[in-house]
């Protein structure tokens, strides 16, 4: 998982990512298994850029 922008180009399948797919905040919450990871999510929803788009 990754916090990204699209700018250009396309996605390949690779050695390190096998599937690229956008989602909310709140389904990359309920996608992530480790508590750890989920922490990650609660602390993005803290950042004013964020705030607004959460859901």
């Amino acid at each position: 998982y990754y916090l990204m922008e699209a700018i250009s180009g396309e996605f390949a399948p690779n050695e390190e990512v096998d599937e690229l797919r956008w989602v909310t905040l709140d389904e990359a919450y309920e996608l992530l298994t480790w508590d750890r990871d989920q922490e990650l999510i609660d602390l993005l929803r803290l950042l004013p850029e964020f705030r607004a788009t959460a859901s």
